[in-house]
């Protein structure tokens, strides 16, 4: 066997050369692609994360309402309180399929005007399918109230939505605000 003298050594032709070039081309245009392909399937689990979890949050409400005799012997009341056919209450419901924490309802309730600053440790986190009825006496059970009601509430993530009179839905990031759940 007959070793090559290293200065005889051909570097290659012109084809070669193109061939080499042509295939580490094609391998980081083919890992550009792969990267560029998870950052938008990330992008877009993101996107529907948000819609879900929006959607979830729209399932919370608040009213105000009227007892009625058919509300009062429905099973949709808690039966541990007789809250007194003609008054007005404050309903808080949950029907998501997550609890709810640190809820709050803030506003005015009316004639006459009272606030309404409804949601501290008496009340408690609301179950998945949780409805909280909380008694408003001081409402004058022959008016129509006018009501301003806004409901803050946190979510299992940590989320801190708040909706508002009008309807609208709004998210702060818990984690950012450093009120997250462990």
């Amino acid at each position: 066997m007959q070793l090559q003298n290293p200065t005889e050594i051909g570097i290659g032709s012109l084809a070669e050369w193109v061939s080499a070039l042509l295939t580490a081309g094609l391998l980081l245009w083919t890992l550009l692609a792969w990267r560029r392909e998870r950052r938008h399937a990330r992008e877009l689990e993101a996107r529907e994360e948000k819609r879900r979890r929006r959607q979830t949050a729209s399932q919370v409400s608040a009213w105000v309402q009227r007892i009625t005799p058919v509300l009062q012997e429905s099973a949709a009341l808690p039966s541990n309180h007789d809250f007194g056919i003609g008054n007005w209450v404050l309903c808080i419901a949950n029907k998501t399929s997550f609890g709810l924490y640190d809820w709050r309802v803030s506003g005015v309730v009316g004639p006459p005007e009272i606030a309404v600053n409804e949601g501290d440790e008496t009340h408690g986190p609301i179950g998945p399918d949780g409805l909280v009825v909380v008694s408003l006496p001081a409402v004058d059970p022959a008016a129509s109230p006018v009501v301003e009601l806004t409901l803050t509430y946190r979510d299992e993530g940590g989320d801190l939505w708040t909706r508002s009179n009008s309807g609208l839905l709004e998210v702060s990031d818990g984690l950012a605000a450093g009120a997250g759940r462990d």
